[in-house]
Formats: C-alpha cells, sequence, structure tokens
C-alpha cells in the first residue's frame, strides 16, 4: 500500500453526512466548509454598505463628477492639515 505525501490532507466530517452524496457533492460541502469565514465577512461587508450601494444603484454619477469631488476633498484634507 503506496504511504501518503506530506501535502495529503484528510478531512473528517463530524457532523451527519448523506452518504449518498457523490465525490462532488461532498467536494462541494467541503468547499463551502472551508470558506465559510470568506463568505461571512463578505456578508458582513455587504450588510454594512447596503445602503451606499443601494444608491450607487439608484444614482448614476459620471466619472468626471466623481473625480471632481474626490479633487475636492483632497485639497480640503492637505489645506486642513497645513493649518494644524
Amino acid at each position: 500500500m503506496p504511504g501518503l505525501g506530506a501535502a495529503t490532507h484528510i478531512f473528517v466530517a463530524t457532523g451527519a453526512t448523506d452518504m449518498r452524496f457523490g465525490f462532488n457533492s461532498l467536494y462541494a460541502l467541503l468547499l463551502l466548509a472551508s470558506c465559510s469565514k470568506t463568505l461571512k465577512a463578505a456578508g458582513t461587508f455587504t450588510n454594512n454598505h447596503l445602503e451606499g450601494i443601494l444608491n450607487y444603484c439608484r444614482t448614476k454619477a459620471k466619472v468626471g463628477v466623481v473625480e471632481v469631488v474626490n479633487g475636492d476633498i483632497k485639497a480640503l484634507l492637505r489645506w486642513g492639515t497645513r493649518q494644524s
């Protein structure tokens, strides 16, 4: 019997597992479990910024307008740092 290499990972399902799943379904469950932290972070980010995301979708701003506002904000920040 060949030995397992150092890069071999063995995963054990500690909860209830439907053994009728095929290899692809079990692999998908494994990926979902391993990505759950990342998915939770993405969900939290989306939930925290939902109002801004919806406003962006509702009110389209041209890139030139956004660049002007961004430039004004940077100028004010530079001006504020010189004053203090």
